[in-house]
């Protein structure tokens, strides 16, 4: 009888253990949600708690809208797997890319670079056009354009460099 005792008195315990850590685990789960809304209080943010279980909506994005540039590393890997293509290699891996591209010389890594750079500023037009368009539309309006030339007065940098806004916090 002694050994039924200690089982009932283990499964007690054992019991009881877990619903004081479960009790425990809500208030720090409670502690984290306060803590989050004071964060995004104080940085003016609005705070959009997720319901567990439930996937957030991703924003839509506008097809008509241009593409970011691709990178110089990226830019670099399409031409070899083009290289890899021609010669009947089957595709590298981007591991066997990566450590290419490290070992590249200054002047691979500068052209593609300069590649990179015309892209960026093809990019740029094709946004400030595509933000023309919307705001004669009526519909949205253009981000808060950065300094577009160096020779701005530093008065209005500094006025510039204050006006901006912390953006979201990533979770």
């Amino acid at each position: 009888m002694s050994n039924d005792t200690v089982t009932d008195h283990s499964q007690l315990d054992a019991t009881a253990m877990a619903i004081t850590f479960a009790k425990t685990i809500g208030r720090v789960a409670d502690f984290a949600v306060d803590l989050a809304e004071q964060l995004h209080k104080d940085l003016g943010l609005e705070y959009k708690p997720t319901v567990h279980g439930k996937k957030t909506k991703k924003s839509v994005r506008d097809p008509n809208m241009p593409k970011k540039p691709k990178t110089a590393f990226f830019l670099f890997c399409d031409t070899e797997r083009e290289k890899a293509k021609e010669r009947g290699d089957g595709p590298p891996t981007t591991k066997d890319m990566a450590e290419t591209w490290k070992s590249a010389d200054d002047d691979v890594k500068a052209h593609y670079s300069n590649e990179q750079a015309k892209l960026k500023e093809q990019y740029e037009k094709d946004m400030n056009a595509y933000y023309a368009g919307k705001q004669h539309s009526g519909s949205g309006s253009p981000p808060p354009s950065k300094r577009d030339s160096p020779d701005t007065s530093s008065a209005s940098e500094d006025e510039e460099e204050n006006a901006q806004v912390p953006k979201k916090l990533k979770r």
